[in-house]
């Protein structure tokens, strides 16, 4: 079963944005929940529970009978953390043939190798950076900058199945 993601950016107890992210993505989402497998999210700082910033209608609206893992947090805290961090960003050691498939087609390496052994031909290896094209953190962060979002707002969001 999928879940979704509720997504807001409010302050001063008004919606600045609405229900910006449109999609499921279970990877980001636990990222997002704090129960994912990328340890760069252990460093994002949020916030359990409901902002003091979030209007009283996102309460009564995503009541707890049917959402969960309300979270949220500063605008400006999670542009610097993004910034940073680039959770969105990977490296690692791969074939000569799959560091071309990336550069020349796109194909991003079904797994990066954080070292090599002694059986690896090193001829035949390359270290690459790659950028993750399904972490939606860099699509939020462009979301925040491309809309002048203030750095003073704050991100709130639930989930629900």
């Amino acid at each position: 079963m999928g879940m979704d993601i509720h997504c807001y950016i409010v302050k001063n107890k008004e919606y600045i944005a609405e229900d910006i992210f449109d999609g499921r993505n279970t990877e980001w989402f636990n990222n997002m929940m704090g129960d994912g497998n990328n340890e760069v999210y252990d460093s994002l700082p949020i916030k359990w529970g409901v902002s003091k910033e979030t209007p009283d209608a996102f309460s009564e609206e995503f009541n707890i009978d049917w959402c969960f893992g309300f979270r949220y947090l500063n605008v400006k805290e999670f542009k610097d953390w993004f910034i940073e961090k680039r959770p969105d960003e990977d490296a690692g050691w791969v074939t000569q043939y799959e560091a071309w498939a990336y550069e020349h087609k796109g194909i991003e390496p079904e797994y990066l190798r954080k070292e090599l052994t002694k059986n690896d031909v090193i001829e035949d290896m390359k270290f690459i950076v790659i950028t993750n094209q399904y972490d939606c953190s860099a699509w939020l962060y462009s979301y925040l900058v491309d809309n002048n979002i203030p750095d003073d707002a704050t991100i709130q969001y639930c989930f629900d199945h």
